[in-house]
């Protein structure tokens, strides 16, 4: 229900995310093809002791204490397991496009991140007409190698959760090789952590080019912690919007994955959720 200049930030920001989770998904089914799933398949069926058709040892005890410590286990297994299997994505020839998706995701982040702050300045100030894709491309700050590599670290550390799941789950089901196979597969394939932190690191780096963009125009001092004000804003960030205004400097940037919300210059135009 958002209008004006708030529509068109949140709908470019939209169409930003969804571009470039695609991009990045499909970067990350090229680095890991290389990898011997069937080999880490068998390889955690032989330490589970398991057999075709029956649930690992212990997972179906008649003490409940006994099969809730014997699941533990296998959920240790797995995550053991499925950490060192994905560790190898690093070494996958595709890894350095993998590299790219995310490199290329966050400086497109930071540009419109730029673009949005002097769109609502201008807007605010009575202009129309603003050229948005100029700003953007202008706006652009490649990140630094290490900024990548941490937003990789998690997200291989969010398949290493998924992929370990489908494990653990499987041995405790009693399900089949080929079974546990093709759900792992699935698991790997949907890179539903490559979504997920993409989105928050493209909206953190897009909250902080915004940030850094308002304080460059000088005269503002003040930011509030704009939500889209509809019902699918979460408790963290209503409550960091019931905190505001803040600093620019403390200013608390995005809280998590699929956060939409951005930073506003106190009294410049109105709040987000106040339109509409």
């Amino acid at each position: 229900a958002l209008e004006g200049i708030w529509a068109d930030v949140y709908a470019r920001q939209d169409a930003l995310y969804a571009k470039h989770q695609r991009k990045a998904r499909s970067a990350w089914r090229k680095a890991i093809a290389g990898l011997d799933l069937a080999a880490l398949i068998a390889a955690f069926r032989r330490h589970a002791l398991m057999l075709d058709g029956a649930p690992a040892p212990g997972a179906d005890h008649e003490s409940p204490q006994a099969a809730k410590h014997h699941k533990a286990e296998l959920r240790k297994l797995a995550r053991s397991m499925a950490a060192g299997f994905l560790a190898g994505v690093n070494d996958q020839p595709d890894y350095s496009g993998l590299l790219d998706a995310v490199t290329g995701a966050l400086t497109s982040a930071s540009g419109e991140g730029t673009a949005a702050a002097l769109a609502v300045s201008a807007a605010g100030a009575g202009y129309s007409g603003f050229a948005w894709q100029k700003a953007a491309r202008d706006g652009q700050q490649e990140p630094d190698r290490g900024t990548v590599t941490g937003w990789l670290a998690k997200i291989i550390a969010g398949a290493v959760t998924d992929l370990a799941t489908a494990l653990a789950s499987g041995a405790v089901a009693g399900v089949t090789a080929e079974a546990m196979l093709t759900a792992a597969s699935a698991v790997l394939s949907k890179g539903r952590s490559v979504t997920a932190f993409l989105d928050q690191a493209m909206a953190s780096m897009l909250s902080t080019a915004m940030a850094a963009a308002y304080s460059a125009l000088g005269g503002i001092e003040l930011l509030d912690f704009t939500t889209a004000g509809d019902g699918k804003v979460c408790a963290r960030c209503q409550a960091c919007a019931d905190r505001n205004p803040y600093t620019l400097r403390d200013y608390p940037g995005s809280q998590h994955p699929r956060c939409r919300c951005v930073p506003q210059p106190r009294f410049r135009v109105p709040a987000a959720g106040q339109l509409g």
